[in-house]
């Protein structure tokens, strides 16, 4: 799904009713920024394939910043909310793992093939056939799960050691 177009006359910084807040690349993080950094444009601009949902993973995917596209992060709680036209949002079919698939998107090689893909003179950019041509393999969806959880486990343990690293050094 293709981010919201709008007229720069349209958009709002701050929260207007009528109105629904906008991710930009820059709010796609290792998770999703929904409280910083957005941009508020009328209902009647965003479609209803536009409105994120649970699972949906926003993909950076045009910048200036070569760094940037490519960047993704999948929603993961209720958020009423869309995109910009700088972001695109891969959807998971029923009986495929969102999680899993974010993973697999998130991974450095998945981003180096998108990086060189996206790679222009001024601006980069990632077409909807480099996000259809990307082969993912899919294992039966408890195997999808049973991975999303190991690798949960080792992002957890990964963060409590960057924490206890944190702790020492500010102890020095």
């Amino acid at each position: 799904v293709r981010g919201v177009t709008y007229k720069k006359e349209q958009a709002s910084s701050l929260p207007v009713p009528g109105f629904v807040p906008i991710l930009r690349a820059t709010n796609v993080k290792a998770e999703l920024v929904l409280n910083d950094d957005l941009v508020f444009v009328p209902d009647s601009v965003v479609s209803s394939p536009q409105l994120l949902r649970v699972g949906d993973i926003v993909v950076a995917s045009s910048s200036g910043s070569v760094s940037v596209v490519g960047k993704s992060a999948m929603l993961r709680r209720a958020w009423r909310g869309s995109f910009g036209a700088f972001c695109t949002v891969l959807r998971s079919k029923p009986g495929i793992d969102a999680a899993y698939i974010g993973n697999y998107v998130a991974s450095p090689i998945t981003r180096r093939t998108w990086s060189s893909l996206a790679a222009g003179t001024n601006i980069n950019n990632l077409k909807r056939q480099h996000f259809e041509e990307l082969v993912i393999p899919l294992p039966p969806l408890a195997e999808q799960k049973r991975i999303v959880e190991a690798i949960d486990e080792q992002l957890s343990r990964l963060e409590a050691g960057e924490a206890s690293l944190s702790r020492a050094s500010i102890a020095l």
